[in-house]
């Protein structure tokens, strides 16, 4: 930002919204405070420097898409593991539960039979 000072142009509150957008309009669109070019040979040099840049965050934007594709897919595992941990709980609880009463049954029956 060749151009830019301080005090001509301060940067705006971030509370400010259209200020702010205002400021990031002049500074990236119309490149108001950009330093005048020299020469044309140094336009090649950015618009290649430009189309790197692109290209970066390009591969960056994929990075972090697949990082979060994987962060998500890791959290589905791990609901469906206490899903299927707190179905099979349930399961051993009614278990439990058929066992208990079977015996119980037993029970009965045997002093029914020691009685009868």
């Amino acid at each position: 930002m060749g151009k830019w000072s301080a005090k001509i142009h301060p940067e705006p509150s971030k509370n400010d919204p259209m200020k702010l957008k205002e400021f990031m309009r002049q500074k990236y669109e119309q490149k108001k405070f950009a330093a005048d070019e020299e020469d044309d040979d140094d336009s090649d040099l950015d618009s290649d420097d430009e189309e790197e840049a692109a290209k970066r965050r390009r591969r960056k934007k994929k990075k972090a898409a697949a990082k979060k594709a994987k962060e998500e897919e890791a959290e589905q595992a791990q609901k469906k593991k206490k899903k299927k941990k707190a179905v099979s709980s349930d399961d051993d609880d009614e278990e439990s539960d058929y066992g208990e009463e079977i015996k119980k049954e037993e029970i009965k029956s045997t002093r029914r039979n020691k009685l009868g």
